[in-house]
């Protein structure tokens, strides 16, 4: 059967991801500490870094994450590639932001943490990956950090391989459908999204790509980063495959 026909029989339009979502983004993420999460990612900069505070949040979404390394007394800017989602952060100009693609940063080196997260890594391809480690490293100081994450296949099936909600949100109402190609490692995720008063209805497919730990291990050997550890949900255990989330922290050479 095909995974779309769990989804409501609407006729949708199509739309790249995070525009249509964007506006109710913060309220389906509304789950999400990022307070705890800034405080565990100063815990891995303080352990694995060196003492500058330059950051730089990649695929940032609203800027929430942002805010609360700032508190931390962190200088940080961020871009995203979805302008909807720079939009949506404020534009108070309390922080600089932009959009931009992983792909093609375009950023002057000086920077002394790259932050890649909430396994935005994974929408990548796994070809894309070499050159996006490449491009990083160019960006950062000497000992800087880049540190990103990845949820594995094991959590995948365990919340992800069948699943659909639906979401009423103060604007929107969202039908999500979750599926999971194993032969391929592909995670599909379809939203549905109706603003209120009106009825059309915008559809957003996403994919991400399920790495395995191996394949980020063996693209880390063929960079310039030296690998410092990868660590499981949040903690400094060392992740494995049946780990839920691991975050990779990785050092560019001092020279």
């Amino acid at each position: 059967m095909n995974p779309l026909s769990f989804l409501p029989k609407k006729k949708s339009t199509p739309v790249i991801p995070y525009s249509a979502i964007a506006s109710g983004y913060d309220d389906l993420m509304s789950h999400v500490d990022y307070r705890s999460w800034a405080g565990y990612l100063d815990k891995l900069i303080k352990c694995f870094g060196k003492a500058g505070n330059r950051i730089v949040d990649s695929c940032c979404g609203t800027g929430k994450l942002m805010f609360e390394l700032s508190q931390k007394g962190y200088a940080v800017c961020g871009f995203d590639l979805s302008s909807e989602m720079i939009r949506q952060s404020g534009g108070n100009g309390e922080f600089l932001l932009w959009q931009g693609d992983l792909k093609n940063l375009s950023l002057k080196p000086g920077w002394d943490v790259f932050l890649c997260l909430y396994d935005s890594v994974q929408y990548l391809s796994s070809t894309d990956l070499d050159s996006v480690f490449n491009e990083v490293i160019q960006c950062l100081t000497p000992d800087g950090l880049f540190i990103f994450d990845i949820v594995t296949e094991h959590h995948v099936l365990k919340y992800w391989a069948d699943y659909a909600e639906a979401m009423h949100f103060r604007n929107q109402e969202i039908m999500r459908r979750s599926w999971y190609d194993k032969t391929k490692k592909i995670l599909h995720t379809v939203f549905e999204v109706t603003e209120s008063g009106d009825h059309t209805v915008c559809q957003e497919h996403h994919q991400q790509s399920i790495f395995t730990l191996s394949e980020i291990e063996e693209c880390v050997q063929r960079s310039r980063f030296i690998h410092m550890g990868k660590f499981e949900d949040f903690s400094f255990q060392p992740g494995q495959n049946r780990s839920d989330r691991i975050h990779f922290v990785l050092r560019k050479e001092s020279f």
